[in-house]
């Protein structure tokens, strides 16, 4: 007597989630899952070294069955199944954070006369962007100096992206130039001082 034993229906294979949220820079394996195995086989991402950017995303883990498993179910009649890895594939979601960035290091060049407002911010970059003490926006930086700017403080910070917050603020006080006097004598020959 010959028996022919066909495999079962697939059965019920629940997915994990993944256990933490990640930040921009991190694998997805450092997200990690809820757990990695049933009685059934495994579970892994597809992509465990990954670096997604940031933002909230789906990405594939694999289910691969055990050697008993594969034998005794049907794993090809789930629509879930990819033949080239002989898994069951679902995609998971995934929160990666921006990251942080440091502060810049920036430096300075004093006014060199009170009120010609020729101070300067230098050593600075097109990625980053500056304010005045006082103000609440921004304005970006095009080079590598800020020019043509007055006596007092100001702020700068490298600019946040897509994948990445704004630093924090390095602040800068540019000094005020020195003072010119002009002493104009009592008794003016040959020429008239007046004012304008």
């Amino acid at each position: 007597i010959t028996f022919v034993i066909t495999p079962a229906s697939v059965p019920a294979v629940t997915f994990p989630s993944a256990v933490n949220s990640i930040t921009y820079g991190q694998a997805l394996k450092d997200a990690g899952l809820t757990f990695t195995s049933n009685a059934y086989g495994t579970f892994n991402w597809v992509d465990p070294n990954g670096v997604p950017n940031a933002g909230t995303g789906s990405y594939a883990v694999d289910f691969t069955p055990n050697e008993q498993a594969m034998q005794n179910y049907d794993w090809a009649s789930d629509s879930r199944w990819i033949p080239s890895r002989n898994t069951l594939c679902v995609a998971v979601a995934v929160v990666i954070n921006k990251a942080d960035q440091a502060a810049p290091a920036v430096n300075k060049a004093d006014e060199t006369i009170s009120g010609k407002n020729d101070g300067k911010i230098t050593d600075v970059t097109a990625n980053m962007e500056y304010r005045a003490e006082g103000e609440d926006r921004y304005t970006a930086i095009t080079g590598e100096t800020v020019e043509n700017l007055a006596d007092g403080k100001y702020y700068v910070r490298v600019k946040g992206d897509s994948n990445h917050n704004p630093s924090a603020d390095t602040a800068v006080v540019i000094g005020a130039g020195r003072m010119l006097t002009v002493t104009v004598p009592q008794n003016q020959v040959g020429y008239t001082m007046i004012t304008t």
